[in-house]
């Protein structure tokens, strides 16, 4: 099967390091610069060998590498996609053993939020149940670093400040944040959430409540139950806010 694959990209091998006697891994770097762990293999690299990836390239898992020759690990495309779907379907039936392990102390955690997060959390898991599992603790996360900014910056002028300060300085105002590893997408989400907090301008804490799930982008609405699909829920939190006042 190795013989008829044509995937591949060779490279000349320029350096070896990192050689660990008790493994038999070592680190390879090639003549575009880039370097790549090596598993125990027939041989110990060297500089001046041919190694030969097999994958789709940049940004894609290397499913096969041999070297001179000589085969160090290797796996078809259909090997490797059965591979990695089985091991996504291991981690997904973890995630579901986690998630009923975990019943009381996440309640407790839901409990310990304001009521306004509390019922945005609920509103997930009542309108997709049936994925609850895979999302729930992603917004418990965002609610916790939402109230917590909140509770530090209670006006929008004071969440709009927060959010001009440099990470260290975000970290002393709201030491949660250190511990919540939040990305990019979920800050941005627990600032807008604590703006809605502050219900002034065009801000309310009802739209806590309907504002999309900080996963909507990544699995759509339908899977992690925003509350769009709940025809008319965010025109009329909408209508119901002033019509004057500062912006988001």
């Amino acid at each position: 099967m190795i013989d008829t694959d044509q995937e591949f990209k060779e490279k000349l091998i320029t350096s070896v390091s990192h050689l660990n006697a008790d493994t038999g891994t070592c680190a390879i770097t090639t003549d575009d610069n880039w370097s790549f762990i090596v598993p125990r293999g027939p041989f110990t690299p060297q500089p001046g060998q041919t190694a030969r990836f097999y994958g789709r390239g940049v940004g894609y898992t290397v499913r096969g590498l041999v070297i001179d020759g000589h085969v160090f690990f290797y796996e078809s495309v259909a090997e490797h996609h059965a591979r990695q779907v089985r091991e996504q379907q291991a981690r997904l039936e973890a995630e579901r053993v986690a998630y009923d392990q975990n019943a009381e102390p996440r309640e407790a955690r839901i409990q310990a939020l304001p009521e306004p997060f509390r019922r945005r959390v609920r509103g997930f898991v009542r309108r997709a149940p049936a994925t609850a599992w895979r999302h729930q603790d992603h917004e418990i996360v965002i609610c916790q670093a939402a109230a917590a900014i909140h509770a530090a910056c209670p006006t929008l002028d004071a969440v709009q400040a927060f959010v001009t300060l440099q990470i260290p300085e975000m970290l002393e105002r709201v030491p949660l944040l250190n511990d919540l590893g939040l990305s990019g997408n979920g800050f941005d989400a627990a600032v807008r959430l604590a703006r809605y907090a502050t219900g002034e301008g065009t801000n309310s804490p009802v739209l806590i409540e309907r504002d999309h799930h900080a996963l909507c982008p990544l699995f759509g609405c339908q899977q992690v139950g925003c509350a769009a699909l709940e025809a008319g829920t965010w025109d009329a939190a909408v209508a119901a806010q002033p019509a004057s006042g500062a912006d988001t």
